[in-house]
């Protein structure tokens, strides 16, 4: 048997308790759980993360699947040409021929909370109703920590994407505390600023960046300035 780095014996600690929390907790909550979309890079040399807030929809709990954790979400790897959020990303780059961030091995693309819902709003009125000690809030603070801890301590990507400002940039924010936080403003191809500004800031040693979703109505004309942005960006991070 082929021996495991340090880094491959770190994850399987790691989803061992998140596998234990998922158990535990998506029953109680009766919520349905996705953490990885694509599979974990675990080589000392990953690129990006790019990271959503959590999983969408009103799916009841199904038994969560540990080779997930390793194999990542078998419609992401059989039909992600077919995702909104995926495929806008993947045509802006292939627009500017900088694929790097987006070929397999260089980067993971996950979630930042682990069970799903509609909206937050929503999951946290359903939770006040059930007779259980379990608030919202203390499934997002959990989960947040093991991403946190996937992030700085196993994976050590070069930088972090997270998709939406307001839904999962600002919610890593206010649990952690970024440092040096600014905005990137791309511009468009005749120096107009665009509308989609970027946030940029340091999270421990890593930059973290906030962008529209991807599955927003954006331009092409904006999607251009906004991988524009990010070429420059992640070239200077050795991606």
């Amino acid at each position: 048997m082929e021996k495991q780095t340090t880094q491959e014996q770190l994850y399987d600690v790691w989803v061992n308790k998140v596998y234990d929390y998922l158990t535990a907790v998506g029953p109680k909550i009766d919520r349905c759980t996705s953490v990885l979309q694509s599979k974990p890079v675990l080589d000392n040399n990953l690129g990006v993360v790019f990271l959503g807030f959590g999983p969408t929809g009103d799916v009841n709990y199904v038994h969560v699947d540990k080779k997930r954790f390793y194999y990542g979400s078998p419609f992401f790897l059989t039909d992600k040409n077919e995702w909104r959020v995926w495929t806008k990303l993947y045509e802006a780059f292939d627009q500017i021929k900088y694929l790097n961030p987006l070929t397999e091995g260089n980067y993971q693309f996950m979630n930042a909370t682990y069970f799903c819902a509609e909206n937050t709003a929503k999951l946290k009125d359903e939770l006040k109703l059930l007779e259980i000690d379990i608030r919202y809030e203390d499934v997002q603070k959990q989960c947040l920590e093991f991403t946190s801890e996937l992030i700085h301590h196993i994976l050590k990507p070069k930088c972090i994407v997270c998709f939406s400002v307001k839904d999962c940039y600002n919610p890593l924010k206010a649990q952690f505390k970024f440092d040096k936080e600014e905005v990137l403003t791309p511009t468009n191809k005749d120096k107009k600023p665009n509308k989609h500004i970027i946030n940029k800031a340091l999270w421990g040693k890593i930059p973290v960046y906030g962008m529209t979703h991807p599955s927003a109505a954006i331009s092409n004309e904006d999607w251009d300035g906004i991988v524009r942005v990010f070429k420059k960006e992640m070239e200077q991070l050795g991606i």
